[in-house]
Parts: C-alpha cells; sequence; structure tokens
C-alpha cells in the first residue's frame, strides 16, 4: 500500500547451507524464491568471497568486491529485485580474511574494509532508491569470532577486543558517510554486529557486549540467542531471562539517532532434545 511502509512480519529464515536442490538455479535463487513462497518478506544471506562455493555459483575474476557480487552475478540480481522488503546480509570484504582484525586491524586493513562498505552502501542507496527495501549489513556470531572458538569459558584477548571494535566502526564509517554523501529516498542501509554471549555478559564476563559494543558506533545489535535456551529442565521463566538479555544488550548500546530498539533476534530455537515432546518444544518456541 502506497500510503504505508513495508509491514514488518519479524519472522523470516536464512539462505546459507543448504545441501540440495530442485531446480537447475543456483542455491541462493532457488532459496529466495521458497523464502518468497513461504510468504517472508525478509531475505538472509551473504555477500562474501565464499557464496561462490556456499550457493554453488560460477567463478568469475571480475568479481573482487562484495559490489561486484551483487551488481555482476545474477543470482544476487534476480534476488535483490524479488518482493523482499528487508535483506540481511553476513558481508566481509573480499580483501582480507573474515577476521583480518584479529591481530589488530592495520591501516592497509582499514582503508579496504572501508572502501568496500562505502561502495557497497552507495551502489544500495542508488540502485534501490525509492524502493522502500531496508538491507542490514552484518556478520556471523561475533563472540566466537572473537574467542576463534566456541569455549566460553575462555576470555578474548585484548588485541583481538581492539581489532574488534575497530573493525566495526571503520564498517560502520563507511555506511554513515555514504548514506550523508549519496542523496536517496525510501531506501535504508545499516550495520549491526551480532552477540552470543549475552548470559555471561550479564555476570560481567569478557564479552563482545561488555567489552566492544560500548565502544562502537553501530546501529543494531543481532543476538544469536541460544545461550537463552541451554537449560535441561523446562519452565516458563526463561522467558523472563530471555527479556533482561535484551534489555541488558540494548543498554549497553551507545546512543544514536537511531529509530525503536536497536536489538533484534538473529537466529532462535531449540532441538527437540530439550524438550519431552514435540508439542511441548512447539508451545515453548512460541513463548
Amino acid at each position: 500500500d502506497e500510503r504505508f511502509g513495508p509491514f514488518n512480519y519479524m519472522l523470516g529464515t536464512q539462505a546459507f547451507h543448504a545441501k540440495y536442490r530442485f531446480t537447475t538455479e543456483s542455491l541462493l535463487l532457488e532459496s529466495a524464491r521458497a523464502i518468497a513462497d513461504m510468504g517472508s518478506n525478509i531475505l538472509k544471506c551473504e555477500i562474501t568471497s565464499r557464496a561462490f562455493d556456499l550457493y554453488h555459483l560460477p567463478k568469475n575474476p571480475q568479481i573482487r568486491s562484495m559490489r561486484d557480487m551483487i551488481e555482476k552475478e545474477p543470482s544476487y540480481q534476480s534476488v535483490l529485485e524479488m518482493p523482499f522488503a528487508y535483506y540481511q546480509f553476513w558481508a566481509y570484504a573480499f580483501s582480507g580474511k573474515d577476521t583480518c582484525w584479529f591481530d589488530g586491524l592495520s591501516a592497509d586493513e582499514r582503508k579496504s574494509q572501508y572502501n568496500e562498505f562505502y561502495e557497497l552502501t552507495a551502489y544500495l542507496l542508488t540502485r534501490f532508491n525509492n524502493s522502500r527495501k531496508t538491507f542490514y549489513l552484518g556478520h556471523w556470531e561475533g563472540d566466537w569470532m572473537l574467542l576463534k572458538g566456541f569455549d566460553l569459558s575462555k576470555d578474548p584477548n585484548d588485541t583481538a577486543i581492539e581489532g574488534m571494535i575497530d573493525w566495526l566502526n571503520v564498517r560502520q564509517q563507511a555506511v554513515d558517510d555514504a548514506k550523508r554523501q549519496i542523496p536517496h529516498t525510501n531506501v535504508e542501509v545499516y550495520h549491526y554486529t551480532e552477540i552470543v554471549a549475552a548470559l555471561k555478559s550479564m555476570r560481567g564476563g569478557k564479552t563482545l557486549v561488555n567489552n566492544v559494543l560500548p565502544k562502537t558506533n553501530v546501529d543494531y545489535v543481532s543476538y544469536s540467542c541460544y545461550d537463552a535456551f541451554y537449560r535441561t529442565t523446562w519452565d516458563d521463566a526463561f522467558v523472563n531471562t530471555f527479556k533482561e538479555a535484551l534489555d541488558y544488550i540494548e543498554s549497553r548500546i551507545p546512543q544514536k539517532d537511531v529509530p525503536g530498539k536497536r536489538v533484534f533476534i538473529g537466529e532462535y530455537g531449540f532441538p527437540q532434545a530439550y524438550a519431552r515432546t514435540p508439542q511441548e518444544q512447539d508451545r515453548i518456541i512460541r513463548l
């Protein structure tokens, strides 16, 4: 309806690690069509150099950046023209590894990260001007990246913490600069970080929320919220814990002129083994 903006259904799914396909289309395009057929107006996928292998795309030596990928790869062009109102991208610059910042962000790395994110944002603002589409540029679960592993009993080192702060800030600066310098209407581009260790953060632990987030200027925070579901017995009390976690994360985000709540749920759920019956699993996940 032209009188109103796109309605945020809040619920979507992702297009990352499909194991099979039914057509000759790329895994990205086939997955996007299936998600649209479900009725969702949100698509979550990757813009990375891994996309060639991840989505079974033909290798193209002319694609050397994130902007190149969405501008020159037909599968990306197709999904961007689909009637999705919201796109969440795991976005990693082609220039450098995903964790290039782990040993500190060098001047060259800072420049290359900035350039790729500026060019990507500028393209999205220009190409989709007046489209009413919203794009979120972010990354996968940052606490694991900080630790280079999956053991929350360990703490990230200070060099990695400072490197991640610099990495997030330079990405955000590129997005902000492009939005300020490129004329645009009815299209939005935001930048987000994703966290995992909310409960450890609430206990005062050394985490992305406590040690990185307050020193950044990110627009939003995604919470991959499986830690809120880890338990051996179930009752409805976990709902309060979950809300407390969301509020705590929100409290650590520096103030910025971004409307509404600035924490969203990036991933959620739990296996049936955590519940006594499928019906109980269904009931709990709806809480």
